[in-house]
């Protein structure tokens, strides 16, 4: 089985080079780092829907006390209440570390309507503090590569099915690509000369930057050269001869 380990910018063009990957393998896999993150974040929604909300330490700790189960039944980690469980203590001695779920919060009492949505790509801008909190909170707790980790995981259970081509989407930093290419991945960056890179001072950003990788694809062309370059990075990847560059401008278009 192939890994591809996708890293750069924010609309570089990550996600159109993991959707040409998967149409020259229609058993392809692609998983997101975000997607556990997404999943948690839907399960402490849910459980918002019955309940009076506040941004009181007291309400935050009560409603967080279910984190294990979910952390449970959606990731292979399985973690008991005073890993994952902020207390009241530390929700009113560290409110640095937690402003984004109280804004998350402050904003779901403002806008009961909001309770209980599914978030998904199209609206996960109205959740981002939720997102940002899990995203960062979970690392603290449980280690920096809890979500590739969990990610990875869910690769060795597709590669047991007999699964061919693992695609992995959003490798924010060195330790997320070595986890990658420890597993015999090839890690891909990425990027698109004309246009400007986003949130250049975030802190995940600034560790993205400093990836090495194995195959740079350069998304200067159109979307048929860029998928060009994409077959010719999965050819080869199975042909255990990657090159260093890919550039879609002078990519010839594959025929069907």
């Amino acid at each position: 089985m192939n890994i591809v380990g996708l890293t750069g910018a924010i609309g570089h063009g990550k996600s159109a080079i993991a959707n040409a990957l998967q149409h020259y393998d229609s058993q392809a896999l692609h998983l997101e780092t975000n997607m556990p993150i997404m999943e948690l974040a839907n399960a402490l929604q849910n459980d918002l829907i019955s309940m009076q909300v506040s941004s009181s330490p007291e309400f935050v700790a009560s409603w967080l006390c279910n984190l294990p189960i979910h952390i449970d039944r959606y990731m292979h980690d399985t973690v008991l209440p005073e890993d994952v469980c902020p207390t009241i203590q530390d929700l009113r001695e560290n409110t640095d570390q937690h402003q984004k779920l109280f804004t998350y919060l402050e904003t779901m009492q403002a806008n009961p309507d909001l309770v209980g949505a599914t978030i998904d790509a199209d609206n996960k801008e109205t959740y981002r503090p939720l997102l940002q909190w899990i995203g960062g909170y979970m690392i603290r707790r449980l280690g920096l590569l809890v979500w590739v980790g969990e990610i990875m995981e869910r690769v060795r259970d597709y590669q047991a099915n007999g699964g061919t081509l693992a695609i992995i989407g959003g490798l924010r930093s060195q330790p997320e690509a070595n986890l990658v290419r420890d597993a015999g991945g090839v890690v891909v960056y990425v990027r698109r000369p004309d246009t400007p890179e986003r949130d250049t001072s975030d802190a995940t950003e600034v560790t993205r930057k400093a990836i090495t990788h194995d195959a740079m694809v350069i998304n200067n062309g159109t979307l048929q050269q860029l998928d060009a370059c994409a077959l010719q990075l999965l050819q080869d990847i199975r042909a255990g001869k990657v090159q260093a560059t890919y550039d879609a401008a002078h990519a010839t278009e594959p025929s069907e």
